[in-house]
Order: C-alpha cells, then sequence, then structure tokens
C-alpha cells in the first residue's frame, strides 16, 4: 500500500499465482453463500423485494 496507495498499479501479470489464489478463494466464498440470504428471508419479504426489482 506504500508503494501504490491509489492502487493503480494493477499487479495481475506480476502476480499471477497470487491473482489464480485470491480468484480461487473468491469462487469458493461465493459457493459458500449462494442462496443462503433468500433462504433466511421470509416468503412475504421476498415476494416484497421482487415487487422493488431487488430479487429475480
Amino acid at each position: 500500500m506504500e508503494e501504490d496507495p491509489d492502487e493503480t498499479t494493477n499487479l495481475l501479470e506480476a502476480q499471477p499465482e497470487t491473482a489464480a489464489r485470491l480468484h480461487a478463494e473468491l469462487e469458493r466464498w461465493q459457493q459458500s453463500v449462494r442462496g443462503a440470504q433468500l433462504q433466511e428471508i421470509p416468503e412475504e419479504q421476498q415476494e416484497a423485494l421482487k415487487a422493488l426489482g431487488y430479487l429475480d
């Protein structure tokens, strides 16, 4: 962060292993939370959110 405080340098090409590891971690996290929120929202609230365009 000290060398690039505005995060303007793309490190993807310089650090492909780190990028691949972080991408894999992101995918694992996305799979772990996918659908979890909808299961906890009551049906009536889901319908209201759908009517507002927040849910499909």
